[in-house]
């Protein structure tokens, strides 16, 4: 033990200054030793200075502890745990924001901390006085504790007073550090102080009082802020004007400078929180334009993207680009050739990010088929989460008018299984999704070939779970009723068989196509066709044609024996023949 008047958090501090690193480790052991003995021992004196002991612990926070990490951080929250009481406001940030690089340790004190914080800020002392540093390092920390614990619950009384200390007469952030104002919103936000319409509005307009000091840095964190208020927080914003020029357009315009210094997560956290914070399309148009040909004229810069921010990127671009209802066409939406990176690195993907990736790519119109395919091989279906099932089902909606039906459907007929045993758990944006995507793909049937979607036995049943899942979970009577319908409806789109229609025959003699006309027809784009003798013969006479064989069908003037033969359930034989026979494809129906 150390003789009297030993200051072991002094010792660290200088042993941190002058980066004896041998030294520290041996104080750390000792002071957790003194720690636990002060504890065992009953001791209220924890025998050093409180403010000496906050600094020390402030600058251990980022220093690596090893071995003695778990039992350092154990001792600090014991300390706090009797000790909250006796902190003053500088005291109180210091704590906060060490143990916001130990969330889960600072949650078994964050009740505690955030009373004493609410007792410092009411207190009418000046020696309690609560600056925006303190603020804002406290708030980050209990942000952070609040984000890694399920359970923990804060008293929104509590940190709707410390929110209204930034609107108070005297209380001034400081204009050279625009982060420090970026930083409370972003944390009263993760706080679940999300719909404070006048505290985001203080915020913005010392953006906008501030703006040229303003780097990639705070504007990410005053984005993510905004983009995670809800919507009355952000509204008043929306038609906001500085010098006559719309607010946001000049927020914007700012982005765009800082883009050619941003690192490589803040472009992805820019690119995702500017499209969630209800700014003028007009206005964000100019940002993700900026933002496109950085990543097209910076190959390095693609490649030291993590898997994570690519997925990120790909799908800000798609929310930005993409229209809600995809529409047929390979002209691609974004001139960024992310397959080019994506297919490098598909087994670095994790299944989140992977199905982000691919619904994102297929709105984009980039990578084709084969680029679908890569990324769907290393997917297991049946191992995927609610979040990553809608966002294959909108993947494959995206990819219907774009690569064809068959590679889509072939998909989600693997993932069906998957989708029902899930069908409790989805949100009710993962519905609406699905049900999207089902309404989508059933209109793309009606002119384009591709297999039937369900089968018979479980559609039902499983249209009535998702159905179900809806009526509980979906709020709005008009936004329930909708999705059920779009449900319902996908199970007669995506399972009856598709009708021999003259839209789907042409006739070719001497080579030329011909429509209706001639003794050789062709069928084209058929999946599974079951045909009635009657009502074909009655279709062939309106259309004038004569090529017809008894007791079966033959639509073309070859001999049985020349085509290829198919066998189909419910008895029904196709057989068809090839270009090369018949200066055509041919499709011939036998029952």
């Amino acid at each position: 033990m150390w003789s009297v008047g030993f200051n072991v958090s002094r010792e660290v501090l200088l042993a941190i200054r002058q980066s004896n690193n041998q030294r520290v480790e041996h104080l750390i052991e000792g002071l957790v030793n003194a720690l636990r003995h002060h504890r065992q021992s009953l001791s209220q004196d924890i025998g050093t200075p409180l403010w000496d002991f906050a600094c020390a612990v402030q600058r251990l926070s980022s220093f690596p502890l090893g071995a003695q990490k778990d039992a350092f951080w154990d001792e600090v929250v014991h300390v706090l745990k009797f000790k909250t009481a006796e902190l003053q406001s500088r005291e109180l940030a210091l704590f906060c924001n060490a143990l916001a690089s130990e969330p889960a340790h600072c949650a078994t004190v964050a009740p505690d901390l955030l009373h004493r914080a609410v007792e410092l800020r009411q207190a009418p002392e000046p020696l309690t006085e609560m600056t925006a540093q303190d603020l804002q390092m406290i708030v980050h920390g209990l942000s952070r504790a609040m984000a890694s614990s399920e359970t923990l619950s804060l008293c929104a009384h509590d940190v709707k007073s410390l929110a209204n200390l930034v609107l108070e007469d005297g209380f001034e952030l400081e204009q050279n550090r625009p982060l420090q104002a970026a930083q409370i919103l972003d944390s009263f936000a993760r706080l679940r102080h999300d719909n404070d319409a006048v505290l985001s509005k203080c915020i913005f307009d010392y953006a906008q009082e501030t703006l040229p000091r303003w780097d990639a840095s705070a504007l990410t964190q005053l984005c993510a802020g905004l983009a995670a208020s809800r919507r009355a927080a952000r509204q008043p914003l929306e038609s906001l004007e500085v010098k006559g020029v719309n607010g946001w357009g000049r927020l914007v315009h700012r982005c765009v400078e800082v883009l050619p210094k941003a690192e490589p997560w803040q472009l992805a956290a820019l690119a995702r929180s500017l499209g969630k914070v209800g700014a003028p399309k007009v206005e964000l148009a100019h940002f993700y334009d900026a933002l496109e040909e950085r990543l097209c004229n910076s190959p390095r810069l693609c490649e030291l993207l993590s898997t994570k921010n690519l997925a990120v990127l790909s799908n800000a671009l798609a929310r930005q680009r993409c229209p809600l209802w995809p529409e047929r066409g390979e002209e691609p939406l974004t001139s960024w050739q992310l397959e080019e990176y994506v297919g490098r690195r598909v087994q670095d993907f994790d299944p989140p990010s992977l199905c982000i990736v691919l619904n994102a790519a297929m709105r984009l119109r980039r990578g084709g088929q084969a680029l679908f395919e890569l990324l769907v091989e290393p997917l297991r279906l049946q191992e995927l989460e609610a979040e990553q099932v809608a966002l294959l089902f909108s993947a494959a909606a995206a990819a219907g008018p774009f690569i064809g039906l068959s590679p889509s459907l072939q998909m989600l007929r693997k993932l069906m299984p998957r989708c029902r045993s899930l069908a409790s758990s989805f949100l009710p944006w993962q519905l609406a999704y699905i049900a999207q995507s089902l309404e989508l793909l059933g209109q793309l049937r009606r002119s384009d070939s591709g297999p039937m979607l369900w089968q018979a036995m479980s559609a039902a049943e499983t249209v009535e779970e998702l159905c179900q899942r809806a009526e509980e979970v979906v709020t709005s009577r008009e936004k329930q009723q909708h999705i059920i319908k779009q449900l319902r409806e996908s199970v007669e789109q995506h399972s009856r068989r598709r009708p021999f229609s003259s839209s789907a025959l042409c006739s070719v003699k001497n080579g030329v196509h011909r429509r209706c006309i001639g003794d050789v027809v062709t069928a084209t784009r058929f999946d599974r066709v079951e045909l009635s003798w009657d009502s074909m013969e009655e279709h062939m006479h309106r259309l004038n044609m004569t090529t017809i064989m008894s007791p079966g069908l033959i639509i073309a003037n070859l001999p049985l024996c020349q085509y290829q033969k198919h066998n189909l359930p419910n008895s029904c034989t196709f057989y068809s023949a090839t270009r090369t026979q018949l200066g055509a494809q041919c499709f011939a129906f036998y029952r």
